[in-house]
């Protein structure tokens, strides 16, 4: 049972009358604190979007090198290309 169908099933028992406020209080903060706790590498919201930030800057560093290089090899392929077949002999 995940836990929006956990929360609407105590708060379902709230209005029943089955918890008062107070039980319903103490089994809700025991229940999102269990997700807490289940996923404990997990960050706040700030955190997440900072590391993302940095990982999606990291990989555009990677593409833009790469591009670089291959453009590198390619100009110096072309010149070498244009050099040999536009050589002048007397």
């Amino acid at each position: 049972m995940n836990i929006t169908d956990e929360l609407e099933r105590l708060n379902k028992l709230r209005k029943d009358g089955t918890l008062n406020d107070e039980e319903f209080s103490r089994a809700k903060n025991s229940l999102l604190g269990q997700q807490n706790e289940s996923r404990p590498g997990d960050r706040s919201p700030r955190e997440n979007s900072f590391g993302e930030a940095a990982d999606r800057f990291v990989s555009m560093q990677v593409v833009v090198i790469g591009a670089m290089i291959i453009l590198a090899i390619l100009l110096a392929v072309l010149l070498r290309h244009w050099h040999f077949h536009h050589h002048f002999y007397p």
